[in-house]
């Protein structure tokens, strides 16, 4: 997949933004390689997956997942089990109490609504119609939802935000900063490029969080690192965590606040 050369952007993007996330994309791609394409997960699994994997590094919610599988055998057992049995499997992730207990009645609900867990009734929706049903089961936001879409065998058109999106989008310049991932997803899916696929929208937003992870930190950006630097707005100008703890999500204060406290 590609975007539009230079001179077609001008012309045909209606949003200069459109314009910044191609070309962001484009520098991304000739320095991050990414896995190419990957076994999917049904939709069901990914959503268990996906809700492990909230506020949550990803070795730790895939293995979580694993042990989850490895015990129950089936997403229909697990729907069945109790918070006291799933807890032990998945006591690495974050906030392991409330996922044991929403994990679930997830599935549960599901099933009550549907008649089983095939979830390929999604396909046919409109995305818009499918993100409101997946965000009808508790526990499941906009983050999550789009995951399960997108990240999928659905392979719908849907983009990830997580917080290192967030914030890194944010000091591009492309969404207001403090957007939550509801408000940004909104904004930021019809700026997207009308020839990117749902592949392509999951490339880039493996290539996003990558460099969120390993370049634009929180509090401490590798600007001299970053191939967008001259593109970037914030470029050599992150303020210090003492100044960005009061617009931080709360993953990154708690991450500030682990970092204060040892």
């Amino acid at each position: 997949y590609t975007c539009y050369t230079h001179s077609m952007q001008t012309t045909l993007f209606q949003d200069h933004r459109t314009e910044t996330l191609c070309e962001v994309d484009r520098r991304l791609t000739s320095v991050i390689r990414t896995l190419g394409k990957r076994d999917r997960l049904q939709p069901a699994r990914q959503l268990v997956l996906s809700m492990l994997g909230n506020r949550t590094y990803d070795f730790q919610s895939r293995t979580a997942y694993e042990k989850l599988l490895a015990s129950f055998r089936t997403l229909e057992a697990v729907s069945r089990a109790t918070p006291d049995q799933i807890m032990p499997l998945i006591e690495g992730v974050n906030f392991a109490d409330v996922k044991a207990e929403r994990i679930p009645s997830a599935l549960s609900y599901i099933i009550a609504v549907h008649g089983n867990l095939r979830m390929d009734f999604l396909k046919d929706m409109p995305t818009r119609s499918a993100l409101s049903w997946l965000s009808n089961i508790k526990g499941v936001g906009r983050k999550v939802a789009a995951a399960v879409l997108n990240f999928s065998t659905l392979e719908r058109p849907a983009l990830v935000l997580d917080s290192h999106h967030l914030r890194v989008r944010s000091r591009l310049g492309i969404i207001p900063a403090r957007y939550n991932a509801e408000k940004a997803y909104d904004l930021m899916m019809p700026l997207l490029p009308t020839e990117w696929t749902a592949g392509a929208i999951e490339e880039h937003h493996v290539k996003i969080k990558i460099l969120g992870q390993q370049v634009c930190h929180f509090s401490h950006a590798l600007c001299h690192q970053c191939p967008l630097r001259d593109i970037c707005p914030s470029a050599f100008n992150i303020p210090s965590d003492q100044n960005n703890f009061a617009h931080a999500t709360q993953k990154d204060r708690m991450r500030i606040t682990r970092v204060r406290t040892h």
